[in-house]
């Protein structure tokens, strides 16, 4: 399987198509995100309460995210710098890796919620984002078990803790931004629970990718001159 992936990821690289497509595709997402995420993180309200009335469920939502303060702000900040990365070359990965979760919890909103023709266009959106992996696919493929025999691989290779932490760094932050769905009023969860059990999850990644990338940085140092010798 991953062999296959391997040669269809070689022969999308050799289309000369595509490179501009991905940078416009970057440019879009990113210019996508970063006015909603600043509306968040300037405190403002991103739906208007007189047109999206808290009667509501998408009302109902909207007033409840709006009220969990911090948390707020959290993903409106975490809005900018996913479009900001995407927007650089250079950490145009580290934004896509971001950016992925955040429009999937955004999707699913769009859809359980009917937001009416809004899930057309988070669905293009996430399917952008998933381009924008898939483009990277080489980069991410350390992460994948039965990888080659590469510097990472090798570095990486016998480090299982390092493999499980940063798998359970994203476990935990998909997790968590999918909890504030839990704050439903079909589902009836309290919307301060949800919002800061998403939170918690979110700040359970972090450390967890902390820690990941702390192990495998002891480890590189440890395998590479043996490798280079």
């Amino acid at each position: 399987m991953l062999a296959v992936l391997d040669r269809l990821h070689t022969r999308a690289r050799r289309v000369p198509a595509l490179y501009p497509f991905t940078v416009v595709t970057r440019l879009l997402l990113g210019v996508a995100f970063i006015p909603p995420g600043l509306t968040k993180v300037l405190g403002q309200r991103f739906a208007n309460p007189e047109i999206v009335t808290p009667d509501t469920p998408i009302g109902y939502w909207f007033d409840a995210f709006f009220q969990t303060g911090g948390y707020y702000t959290f993903v409106g900040a975490a809005q900018v710098l996913a479009g900001v990365l995407l927007l650089i070359p250079r950490t145009a990965l580290f934004g896509a890796v971001l950016y992925f979760p955040i429009i999937v919890n955004i999707w699913v909103l769009t859809v359980a919620l009917h937001f009416g023709g809004t899930w057309i266009i988070t669905s293009l959106m996430a399917l952008g984002c998933l381009y924008l992996l898939c483009w990277d696919y080489d980069r991410l493929r350390a992460l994948l078990p039965d990888r080659p025999d590469t510097t990472m691989a090798r570095c990486l290779a016998g480090t299982a803790r390092s493999r499980w932490l940063l798998r359970g760094a994203y476990v935990s932050f998909i997790a968590g931004a999918f909890s504030p769905l839990l704050a439903a009023r079909e589902i009836g969860v309290p919307p301060s629970l949800a919002f800061s059990t998403g939170g918690a999850l979110v700040v359970l990644a972090g450390l967890l990718a902390l820690g990941g990338w702390l192990t495998y940085r002891r480890r590189g140092r440890v395998i590479q001159p043996s490798a280079t010798s």
